[in-house]
């Protein structure tokens, strides 16, 4: 127990002169670093989160194909008979 106290008394006596010297433009450096590598793992925390609530879901039935009612037209409600169009563009200006 006395050697394990020892231990980590010494651990952070070499970690506190490591960083005296260092200047505000390193530990600036070192913060945005750490934050960006706690973004990731958070980022990639979140994402298996998802992937096990999405594979713990119950499996629903798959969807019905959609079918298009009868008489239910697309398109625009003013539509040409085709043959109004064809001799339309057959037409030659003068």
């Amino acid at each position: 127990m006395l050697l394990r106290l020892l231990y980590l008394t010494l651990t952070n006596v070499f970690t506190l002169t490591r960083l005296l010297p260092r200047n505000e433009h390193d530990k600036d450096a070192e913060i945005l670093a750490l934050r960006h590598q706690l973004t990731v793992l958070r980022w990639h925390r979140d994402l298996l989160r998802r992937r096990h609530a999405k594979a713990s879901r119950p499996k629903r039935p798959g969807r019905p194909p959609f079918v298009q009612p009868q008489g239910v037209r697309r398109g625009p409600a003013t539509t040409r008979p085709r043959k109004a169009v064809d001799r339309r563009r057959s037409c030659s200006s003068p």
